[in-house]
């Protein structure tokens, strides 16, 4: 049997969302369900996704779905998606943020920051 691995999960997701664009945006949309369990069910997938050699693939498909999906940034999507059971939130969102928002400064959502008080 053969397996997708992770970064190559999170770009078929990506180009599945951008694709599927003409749904709803919402938080039970199971492309976006995916690319969170996938965050945060992975612990090393930035490694994982640079050691792949498509970090700038996987940026470039991020920005074309916050384009597609008319989402103003990546933490609009973020704050979407990013439900508060979700464990270990603060790295989730960190790594979320430094894969989709590769124009944008890192910025940890509001809820999250409160967090890690």
């Amino acid at each position: 049997m053969r397996a997708i691995t992770p970064p190559f999960f999170l770009l078929t997701k990506l180009v599945s969302l951008r694709d599927e664009r003409r749904t709803r945006l919402s938080a039970e949309h199971h492309d976006a369900e995916d690319i969170v369990s996938l965050f945060v069910e992975v612990d090393e997938l930035i490694a994982q996704v640079e050691h792949a050699g498509v970090l700038d693939d996987v940026q470039r498909e991020f920005q074309q779905t916050l384009a597609a999906l008319a989402v103003h940034d990546a933490v609009d999507l973020l704050e979407l998606w990013l439900r508060d059971d979700v464990p270990d939130r603060i790295r989730v969102a960190r790594d979320f943020l430094r894969l989709a928002a590769a124009e944008q400064p890192l910025r940890i959502p509001c809820d999250a920051r409160k967090q890690s008080s």
